[in-house]
């Protein structure tokens, strides 16, 4: 059993008033294209954590199959909402949890089965997987439940790289989904336009 876990918790605070989970990118919310992603993937469940503006992001995104738990402590950073999703991928019973950005609106359902099917495949040493794109990391990366634990001592804005470094990763090539990188700006957004 696989579970995608989409961080959206953030207040996105360069984006203005409505945040960057409802900020517009090509007529619908940033935040809809990774849960489109996430669901349209083989993954067996989506997990969708929210946190700041929760309610206006419920109201304005269709999240599918996926089901929306709240980082209530969202204001901590990164970590809080990744903490929260793992949570619940383990209350699931899931050995394996891939992390999807929810402000990465390139982000395709290839990407995100690619390193889960890398998961499910690796080796028993490999506690992590991701995603290699033009010779570089990016995401979706997978996490195996051997690192749950360290996922819940992280604090602040790290995400799921400060685990990364002295365990075994598994890196999977991306180059034909091209770069789902993140974005951190409205102007960043506007260039993918």
């Amino acid at each position: 059993m696989t579970c995608a876990i989409v961080l959206a918790a953030g207040a996105g605070r360069r984006f203005g008033a409505e945040g960057k989970q409802l900020a517009q990118f090509r007529g619908r919310p940033l935040l809809q294209w990774a849960v489109d992603a996430a669901c349209a993937s083989s993954l067996d469940s989506v997990v969708v954590v929210l946190g700041a503006r929760a309610d206006a992001v419920r109201e304005a995104v269709s999240f599918g199959r996926a089901s929306v738990v709240e980082a209530h402590d969202w204001e901590e950073g990164m970590a809080a909402s990744l903490r929260c999703g793992v949570r619940e991928a383990a209350a699931r019973g899931c050995p394996w949890v891939v992390v999807v950005l929810g402000d990465a609106p390139r982000i395709v359902p290839g990407a995100i089965d690619a390193v889960a099917e890398g998961a499910l495949g690796a080796p028993a040493g490999v506690e992590a997987v991701r995603l290699r794109v033009g010779g570089r990391p990016a995401h979706p990366v997978a996490l195996r439940q051997t690192l749950f634990s360290s996922v819940q001592r992280l604090t602040g804005d790290a995400g799921a790289r400060a685990l990364l470094t002295g365990v075994a990763v598994l890196e999977v090539d991306g180059d034909a989904f091209g770069d789902a990188g993140d974005v951190d700006t409205v102007e960043a957004l506007r260039a993918l336009e």
